[in-house]
C-alpha cells in the first residue's frame, strides 16, 4: 500500500490547484504532480423529435472549435442536478423536468481529481439563464441520427460529448 507522506501546494488556482505529493512504498519515495480540479457535469439534451443541442466553442487548451453537449463546473453550494439544469439555461436556453444520469467518473485519474457526471435531459423546454462572462459558444441543434453519423465519422472529439452519443446508441 501506498503512503503519502508529504504535500507541496504549487499553484492555488480559480478552478484547480497544482500540487506535488510524495507516496513511499516498499522504501522508494514515488513523486506525483496532481491536479485538483472542481468536479463538473455534462448533460445530453434532446427533444421529442430526437434533436440534441450541443454547443460549439473554441477550447483554447486544444486551440480548437469543438461540438459538445452543455457543461460546467459544479460551483460551491451546488449538488450535480442543480449544475446541471442551471448549465442548460446558460448554454442551450433550455431546462428539463426530467434529469436521468447515465454516466459517473473520472477524467483523467492518472494526475486529475476532476470527476464528470453526465445526465440526459428530455421534456425540454425554453429557460433563459445568461451565460458566463468568458465564455463565447454558439448552440447547434442536431438531429440524433446526424449526431451518431458524426460520431462514427470521427467528427466528435469530446469525450463526455463521445460518452452520452454512446449511451443513446445502447438505449435505442
Amino acid at each position: 500500500m501506498y503512503r503519502k507522506v508529504k504535500t507541496e501546494e504549487i499553484f492555488d488556482g480559480k478552478i484547480l490547484n497544482l500540487k506535488l505529493e510524495y507516496f513511499e512504498k516498499d522504501e522508494k519515495i514515488l513523486k506525483r504532480e496532481i491536479v485538483e480540479h472542481k468536479d463538473a457535469v455534462a448533460i445530453f439534451p434532446i427533444d421529442e423529435e430526437g434533436f440534441v443541442y450541443l454547443v460549439k466553442q473554441y477550447r483554447f487548451p486544444i486551440q480548437k472549435e469543438f461540438l459538445e453537449i452543455p457543461a460546467g463546473l459544479v460551483e460551491v453550494g451546488e449538488n450535480y442536478e442543480e449544475t446541471a439544469l442551471r448549465e442548460l439555461q446558460e448554454e442551450i436556453g433550455f431546462s428539463s423536468n426530467t434529469l436521468e444520469k447515465i454516466f459517473e467518473g473520472y477524467n483523467s485519474v492518472g494526475f486529475c481529481t476532476e470527476k464528470t457526471v453526465i445526465y440526459r435531459a428530455d421534456s425540454l423546454f425554453p429557460s433563459k439563464l445568461p451565460e458566463d462572462d468568458d465564455e463565447n459558444l454558439s448552440m447547434v441543434k442536431i438531429h440524433f441520427e446526424d449526431l451518431k453519423r458524426m460520431y462514427f465519422n470521427g467528427e466528435i472529439n469530446d469525450f463526455k460529448t463521445a460518452m452520452a452519443i454512446l449511451n443513446e446508441i445502447n438505449r435505442r
